[in-house]
């Protein structure tokens, strides 16, 4: 019986812990986009990249998705300069693979 409440208790835990729908092509997807963006020019990851922006190592853990998929759609402006540039005709799906990668891809 313990074993049995322990085994629902583990897949519970993994279940709430698991993103919805992400695939590792997803991930390689929005890798591949944050490179053709050019969005290392700005930020680092991984010790790599730019410092005009904020390192986006951990940003999945920082911010909401909805708060990163709102800081691409509609940037808030730098106090220093024009800021962040809008990536809002980047398409849903396009839109979906960069946010998984984000959030999932780099840790």
């Amino acid at each position: 019986m313990a074993v049995a409440i322990c085994c629902l208790v583990v897949a519970a835990c993994q279940e709430a812990t698991s993103p919805p729908s992400l695939s590792e092509a997803a991930v390689a997807s929005g890798g591949d986009l944050y490179q053709r963006l050019a969005c290392r020019g700005c930020h680092t990851l991984q010790g790599r990249g730019g410092h005009r922006g904020p390192a986006l190592d951990g940003v999945g853990q920082r911010l909401t998705r909805e708060e990163l998929e709102r800081q691409l759609l509609t940037p808030r402006r730098g106090q220093a300069g024009p800021g962040m540039p809008s990536f809002a005709f980047i398409g849903p799906e396009e839109r979906k693979d960069l946010l998984d990668f984000l959030q999932y891809g780099k840790k």
